[in-house]
C-alpha cells in the first residue's frame, strides 16, 4: 500500500482514486459502505431461495463480490447444493443484476432445523501493491446463516384396531423331545480366515487426479516461488519411477481461500500427462507459472474446506482421462505456512472428500508447518515462527489429515527440492499400490506371487496399514498383463 506522507485523511468509500496535494493515492478503504445482508429462515420444501443483498449506498466505483456457500450444520449434498459466484455491483447502483439462488434439498427424514452460511468477499483489485501484507479491505468479508426448518413431521399413531375375538384355544399337544444340541463354537471368531485377492495388472499405471491447495495469504510469496522453482525434482522423480510405464494423471491448481476459487483454477486442463509426454520443460514452466497463486488472500487458511469445493463446484476435473480407472487415486496436496482454520473436525473433512471419491482412494499430503519429523520423531532443524514470538509453530490438523489417509507431511521449512521428491515417490507408490479386499490381520502373514512366482517382502514389496493395499517398491512393478495374487490372513 502506498501512501503520501502529508495530508492525510480517511476515505469514506470502497474504492477510489484521490490526488492529495500532488500525490496519488490508490487503494482500498471501508469505512462507511459496507455490504447488507440478513440471516434467513427457509422450509425444507422452499426450493430454490433467493438470497437478497444490497450495499449501504451507491459508490463511484464498480464493486466485485465473490459469495460461496459454507457447511454449519447442514452438509452441502444433503440438505442443500453447494453454490458460489460472482456479483458485480455498478457504479450509482447498490444491487447487482444477478440474483443469487441456492437450492434447497427436501427429503424425508426427520432432523431438526440445521443451518448453513454464505459467504461474501469482495475482489481485491490486480494492480493493488500490498506484497506481504493483508488488504485491508478483507474486515468487510460478510457471513449470514441460513436456517433449513424441517418440514418432517412426527406421523400420528394409526387409528386402534377393533380387535377379532379370540378363538377357543384347543390343548397342545404333547411336544417332541428337544435333540441334544451341538456344543457352541465360541472361538469361530479367533480362527484365521484365509483370503486370496487377484489382480490384473492393466495396461497402464494407476492414475492419479493430483490437486495442489496452496496458501495465498500476504507471507507466502517466497514459498510459492521456491516450489515452482523445484517442481521438476517433483516431476522428474515421478516419471524415473515409472521406468517406461505409462502414466495417467491430472493437476489442478487452488488456494486455501474459497472466495479465490473460481479465479485460481489455474489452466486445469494443461497440467496433463499428455502435455508432459509432448514437452517435459513446457509443463514445468506452466506449473512454474501457475503455482504462484498470489499473496492477497484471506489470512484465514480454510484449505480443507477450498479443496473440497474444487472438486464439488468442478466434477468435471475428476472426469478427466485420469479418472477413467474406477480405481485412481486423488492425492491432495496442501501447502501452507499457517495452521489450517475450516471449522469442523479433521475427520468431517476427510469423510466428505471420500464421499466424492471413495473409501481408501483420497490421500492427503501436506507441506507445512511441523515441530517434529513424523517418521524420526526429531525436533526440524527450522520450524516455522509464531509472529513476534520465538515459539515454533505446528499445523496439527494436517499432520492428522496425511496420518490417516496414508499420505505425508514435509516441514515447510526444509530444501523444497527433498520435500517434492520424497512427496513425488509417496504419490506414485500410492499409484501402485493394490487394494485388499478384507481387512488384513496384523498377526496373520500375507504371500504375494507375481505370475505364480513369490515375491518377497521389504524387497519387492510392502504392506500399508493405512489404506490395506500391497504397495510394489520401485523398480518392482508388476510388468504390464501380470497376474498378481495376494494371499493373507483377516
Amino acid at each position: 500500500m502506498k501512501f503520501c506522507m502529508k495530508n492525510h485523511f480517511f476515505l469514506t468509500i470502497l474504492t477510489a482514486t484521490f490526488f492529495i496535494s500532488g500525490c496519488q493515492v490508490k487503494d482500498l478503504f471501508y469505512k462507511k459502505v459496507y455490504l447488507e445482508a440478513s440471516d434467513m429462515e427457509v422450509s425444507e420444501d422452499q426450493e430454490p431461495i433467493e438470497v437478497p443483498y444490497a450495499l449501504s449506498s451507491p459508490t463511484e466505483e464498480p464493486i466485485v463480490f465473490r459469495w460461496y456457500t459454507e457447511d454449519g450444520t447442514a452438509s452441502s449434498g444433503e440438505d442443500y447444493e453447494f453454490a458460489y459466484g460472482v456479483v458485480t455491483i455498478a457504479p450509482g447502483e447498490t444491487v447487482g443484476p444477478g440474483i443469487i439462488n441456492i437450492t434447497i434439498k427436501n427429503d424425508n427424514v426427520r432432523e431438526g432445523s440445521e443451518y448453513f452460511k454464505v459467504r461474501f468477499v469482495p475482489e481485491i483489485p490486480e494492480d493493488t501493491e500490498r506484497e506481504g501484507e493483508e488488504i485491508e479491505g478483507k474486515n468487510m468479508e460478510k457471513e449470514i446463516r441460513i436456517v433449513i426448518s424441517d418440514d418432517d413431521k412426527t406421523p400420528s399413531s394409526p387409528p386402534t384396531p377393533t380387535p377379532n375375538p379370540e378363538p377357543t384355544p384347543h390343548p397342545d399337544p404333547t411336544p417332541d423331545p428337544d435333540p441334544t444340541p451341538n456344543p457352541p463354537n465360541n472361538d469361530i471368531d479367533d480362527v484365521d480366515q484365509i483370503q486370496t485377492d487377484t489382480f490384473e495388472q492393466s495396461n497402464v499405471q494407476r492414475s492419479a487426479n493430483i490437486l495442489w491447495i496452496v496458501d495465498d495469504s500476504g507471507s507466502m510469496k517466497n514459498d510459492q516461488r521456491a516450489l515452482g522453482d523445484n517442481f521438476s525434482s517433483f516431476i522428474n522423480t515421478f516419471v524415473n519411477s515409472a521406468q517406461g510405464n505409462n502414466l495417467e494423471f491430472k493437476m489442478g491448481i487452488a488456494t486455501t481461500d474459497p472466495a479465490q476459487m473460481t479465479r485460481t483454477w489455474y489452466n486445469a486442463d494443461g497440467l496433463t500427462h499428455e502435455r508432459l509426454a509432448e514437452d517435459r520443460s513446457e509443463f514445468i514452466n506452466l506449473f512454474k507459472n501457475e503455482i504462484r497463486v498470489g499473496t492477497r488472500g484471506s489470512n484465514r487458511e480454510r484449505a480443507f474446506s477450498a479443496s473440497y469445493k474444487f472438486l464439488e463446484a468442478n466434477p468435471r476435473w475428476l472426469r478427466s482421462s485420469a479418472a477413467n480407472n474406477a480405481n485412481s487415486i486423488l492425492s491432495i496436496i496442501y501447502v501452507s505456512d499457517e495452521k489450517e482454520q475450516s471449522g469442523n473436525s479433521v475427520e468431517y473433512w476427510i469423510d466428505k472428500l471420500k464421499k466424492i471419491k471413495g473409501d481408501n482412494l483420497v490421500r492427503l499430503y501436506s507441506i507445512s508447518c511441523i515441530l517434529n519429523d513424523p517418521v524420526t520423531g526429531q525436533p526440524v532443524t527450522s520450524p516455522c515462527k509464531r509472529p513476534f514470538s520465538r515459539k515454533g509453530l505446528e499445523a496439527p490438523r494436517f499432520i492428522e489429515a496425511s496420518g490417516a489417509t496414508g499420505g505425508t507431511t514435509q516441514s515447510i521449512r526444509n530444501d523444497f527440492g527433498a520435500n517434492l521428491q520424497a512427496l513425488s515417490q509417496s504419490i506414485y507408490e500410492s499409484m501402485n499400490s493394490f487394494i485388499l479386499s478384507k481387512i488384513f490381520k496384523s498377526s496373520g502373514s500375507i504371500e504375494v506371487r507375481v505370475n505364480g512366482r513369490i515375491v518377497e517382502e521389504g524387497v519387492d514389496w510392502t504392506y500399508d496399514s493405512e489404506s490395506n493395499s500391497i504397495k510394489f517398491l520401485p523398480g518392482k512393478t508388476p510388468n504390464r498383463r501380470a497376474t498378481i495374487e495376494v494371499e493373507y490372513n483377516y
